[in-house]
């Protein structure tokens, strides 16, 4: 009802004023119905009118003032171009993608824009835009402009957001992958004035833009034609790890299933093959088996219809692993050995040692403890010679866990301390609330049962802050003296 109809008014003073005009003119227009009205994103403009009040006219009196400036022409058209973007705000960067303009340039129209209120700060170089603003905005961008020219303007904010996305990957996991030649190819230059000097400025680009880059990928995978969709499959790719490492699981799922789409649109084998593997292991993650098992396979028989060898051998590991988890011993070290030779085969050693480390996940879930440890100190010894601090930590994390089921958590406790030390560097919180877990298992094996209980709490603390854990779920966990694992542990182990 009001509700409703307030929200799809975006709460704006005016809109609201006519929208109350309208509904008592008609008395018999329900709210409901006028909702349903302006739900349709197309005719919402034309709705909110009545006698000689309209929110189109309010904003095109705005804009003809700005066209009436010195520099009305860049004003108007950064304006119009910004209503062909979908995210809820926009960064400087982005908008000089979009425009075309110099950076300098771009400041100062964002800047000219906020003051005649058609976009409002929303922190240090960004800017959001009222949802009835930018249906405005992307109404003149389709009378004003060449469909040419909103294509290119767009396609160039894409492929910055894809370009960022794979230096923000490449820093914080920094290890070369096929995945990033998933998509459209871009170049450095893509990225404009976005460089990330160490991995903490890549994660606190990543949480900016979060909401903006699910926004790119949804519209570039519901585009028309081609280029749209394989913007969609480069960027799913490209977030993959860093969605991961932030604990941004459901999303992981979303962002797959449209990659996923996207990729069988266009027909492209390697893109829907990654898709698949995304998606897999994050229904994994998610506790959906049978999903992930399904899009696993279909992974592997993708990858089997193209060239990429090691496409293949990514998605067998993982397919390894989660056998594993199931319990299939004898199927998942078929799968975590082969693709392990096939790493080494084509001299892939960052493959080796992540192959290594499912490897170790499957003797160890076999309980052949003395092999989980074997490969995982071969995989920390390949991580630590490629100059891989993730895969050191997580190395180091999973040799902790072996050595504590193999009954020595005195082995564990300094090897559990040093990698959660270092996975807290590279920001990746669901690997360091597994760390915590397992260091409080080895601390209680020990007789420190207070400082157990402390690193059960900081692991629950930050599974529940990453939403893989309820209040109710946690509260319920820490109230047990010995709390069993929880579960969004025990799948990712």
């Amino acid at each position: 009802g009001a509700a409703r109809v307030a929200e799809l008014c975006g709460r704006l003073p005016l809109a609201l004023r006519i929208a109350g005009a309208r509904l008592a003119a008609h008395p018999d227009l329900s709210l409901s119905a006028f909702a349903d009205r302006l739900s349709d994103a197309r005719r919402r403009l034309d709705e909110l009118r009545h006698a000689d009040l309209a929110v189109r006219t309010s904003f095109t009196a705005s804009l003809e003032g700005l066209a009436a400036e010195p520099d009305g022409d860049t004003l108007v058209r950064t304006f119009v171009l910004l209503g062909l973007l979908d995210g809820p705000d926009v960064a400087t960067p982005v908008v000089t993608a979009l425009t075309g303009l110099s950076p300098e340039h771009t400041r100062t129209a964002l800047e000219r824009l906020a003051e005649a209120q058609l976009l409002s700060a929303a922190g240090p170089g960004r800017y959001g835009m009222h949802d009835l603003v930018r249906l405005y905005a992307r109404e003149r961008a389709h009378e004003d402009l060449p469909e040419e020219t909103r294509a290119a303007a767009w396609g160039r904010a894409m492929r910055h957001y894809l370009a960022t996305c794979r230096s923000a990957a490449l820093m914080l996991d920094q290890s070369p992958d096929h995945r990033h030649s998933i998509g459209p190819a871009t170049r450095p230059e893509d990225q404009g004035e976005v460089r990330f000097a160490d991995r903490r400025a890549a994660i606190r680009w990543i949480d900016a833009e979060h909401d903006n880059l699910l926004a790119a990928v949804r519209q570039a995978a519901t585009a028309s034609g081609d280029e749209g969709p394989s913007f969609a499959t480069g960027l799913s790719a490209a977030l993959f790890r860093p969605f991961d490492m932030r604990g941004k699981y459901e999303d992981r799922v979303t962002v797959g299933r449209l990659a996923l789409g996207a990729a069988c649109r266009i027909g492209d084998l390697c893109a829907e093959a990654q898709a698949l593997n995304d998606l897999g292991w994050a229904c994994l993650v998610a506790g959906d088996l049978d999903a992930a098992v399904d899009h696993l396979e279909r992974s592997v028989a993708r990858w089997r219809q193209t060239d990429m060898r090691l496409g293949t051998a990514y998605s067998v590991a993982n397919l390894g692993s989660l056998y594993a988890s199931q319990r299939n011993n004898e199927a998942a070290l078929i799968n975590c050995r082969w693709s392990v030779e096939v790493f080494r085969e084509v001299g892939d050693r960052h493959g080796e040692a992540r192959a290594l480390i499912n490897l170790a996940s499957s003797h160890q879930r076999s309980g052949r403890y003395a092999e989980a440890i074997a490969a995982n100190e071969r995989s920390l010894e390949l991580h630590t010679e490629l100059g891989h601090p993730r895969g050191q930590a997580i190395a180091s994390g999973n040799l902790a866990e072996s050595h504590r089921l193999n009954g020595s958590p005195d082995l564990a406790v300094p090897l559990f301390e040093r990698a959660i030390t270092a996975i807290r560097e590279v920001g990746d919180r669901g690997a360091e609330a597994e760390f915590h877990w397992f260091l409080g298992a080895a601390l209680y094996t020990l007789g420190h049962h207070d400082r157990a209980r402390d690193r059960w709490r900081r692991s629950v603390a930050l599974l529940q802050d990453m939403g893989a854990l309820s209040a109710d779920e946690a509260e319920a966990i820490l109230a047990d003296p010995v709390p069993e694992t929880p579960e969004p542990i025990l799948r990712t182990m």
